[in-house]
C-alpha cells in the first residue's frame, strides 16, 4: 500500500511540473535577459502587408484603475505594480503595423487640457458677446430715453403755449401750472 500512496504522489508531483524545453524556437532577447519564445508563425507587426487607406484611431490615456502599488518591507516605494504609460506602447504597436500603412494614430492622451482650453476661448468668446449685447441694449435706452425727453419738451412747450394764451375764464378751469 505504501508504494501505490507514493506512486500516485510522484503522478502528481510529475503532473504539476511545465513541459516546456528551453531554447526550443528563436528567442525574443530584451537587455541582455530572454523574455519570451517566438512561435515558428511570428511575424513582426511591420511584415503585415501594407494597406492603401490607413484607418483612422484614437488612442487615449490607459489609467491604471488598480490602485496596486509594489510593497517593499526595507524602504517606502511609490512604484506601481502595473507598468504605466500603456498608451504609448499601443500607439507604437499601431504605427509599425504593415510599415505605418494601416493607422492614422489621433494623440488623445491630452485631450482634457485641450477641452478645457476650448471652453475657455468659448467663454471669453460668450463674454465679449454679452458684453456687446449689453453695451447695444444701453445705447438704445439711451437713445430711447433721449426721444421721450424730447416728446415730453414738446409737450411742456405746447401746455405752456396753452396757459399763457388761455384767457381768465379757461385759466380758471385749468389745473395750476
Amino acid at each position: 500500500m505504501r508504494w501505490v500512496i507514493l506512486g500516485l504522489a510522484a503522478l502528481g508531483v510529475a503532473g504539476c511540473t511545465l513541459n516546456t524545453p528551453e531554447g526550443e524556437g528563436p528567442q525574443v532577447v530584451r537587455g541582455g535577459d530572454s523574455v519570451a519564445v517566438k512561435s515558428a508563425d511570428y511575424r513582426t507587426l511591420a511584415d503585415l502587408p501594407t494597406r492603401n487607406t490607413p484607418v483612422k484611431i484614437a488612442v487615449y490615456d490607459i489609467p491604471d484603475l488598480t490602485g496596486a502599488n509594489l510593497r517593499t518591507d526595507e524602504f517606502a516605494e511609490f512604484s506601481k505594480a502595473v507598468s504605466q504609460g500603456a498608451d504609448a506602447l499601443v500607439v507604437e504597436a499601431l504605427s509599425e503595423v504593415g510599415g505605418g500603412s494601416w493607422f492614422r494614430i489621433v494623440e488623445r492622451k491630452a485631450i482634457e487640457p485641450l477641452l478645457q482650453e476650448r471652453r475657455m476661448a468659448l467663454s471669453q468668446a460668450d463674454d465679449a458677446g454679452q458684453r456687446q449685447h449689453a453695451q447695444q441694449a444701453q445705447a438704445d435706452r439711451e437713445r430711447l430715453q433721449d426721444d421721450i425727453n424730447a416728446e415730453v419738451a414738446t409737450y411742456r412747450a405746447k401746455l405752456e403755449a396753452d396757459y399763457q394764451s388761455a384767457n381768465t375764464e379757461q385759466l380758471a378751469q385749468m389745473p395750476p401750472f
